[in-house]
């Protein structure tokens, strides 16, 4: 039922979904920031996240990605997090869709994280790798925050409930999103 939901939301972008711009990992040469990749777009994020949930929560979901990675080495050290999560396919069908939110990757994968010394990418690809690998792997799930509050990529490897309505504890991994600036900052 809940992929079913995504295809719909998927399939909805497509029809919706305006032109790309390119832009390099940190911004353009106009200074965009993460929040300027998707643009009027930006609703667009969370689904992509609840693409990225779905793939790792409980049960089937989470037994069916770490069969995957065990069997591709999705998360190695080899790939880019923006390469891994390009292998899930959770960015529906749209290829300007698909591009901001490869940008949107690309540019969290370079960011600091909560681990010292270890950036965005590597510190989410570690411990999607290490709990895949797992015996019995552990859901985990995607969430954002304010970019402003804490630039950090942050990986919580410590189980929590994440839903008042279940009892099943996630490990966390959150993003530090940017809100996409006016016309008027851009051309600054």
């Amino acid at each position: 039922m809940q992929i079913a939901g995504y295809l719909r939301h998927a399939a909805a972008a497509w029809l919706n979904a305006a032109n790309s711009e390119v832009f390099n990992a940190y911004g353009d040469e106009k200074g965009r920031k993460m929040g300027d990749f998707y643009k009027k777009d930006d609703h667009h994020i969370e689904g992509h996240l609840d693409g990225l949930n779905l793939h790792f929560a409980p049960g089937a979901p989470i037994k069916e990605t770490a069969r995957l990675h065990k069997k591709f080495n999705i998360f190695s050290e080899k790939h880019s997090l923006k390469d891994s999560i390009s292998v899930l396919n959770v960015a529906g069908v749209h290829p300007a869709l698909r591009n901001k939110w490869h940008k949107l990757l690309g540019w969290v994968g370079k960011l600091d994280s909560n681990q010292p010394h270890v950036t965005g990418g590597r510190a989410v690809s570690a411990m999607l790798k290490k709990n895949l690998e797992s015996p019995k792997p552990l859901p985990v799930h995607f969430t954002s925050h304010n970019h402003r509050v804490n630039p950090k990529v942050m990986v919580k490897t410590k189980p929590v409930q994440r839903f008042f309505y279940s009892k099943e504890k996630y490990m966390t991994v959150s993003l530090p999103l940017r809100k996409s600036r006016d016309k008027k900052a851009a051309k600054r």
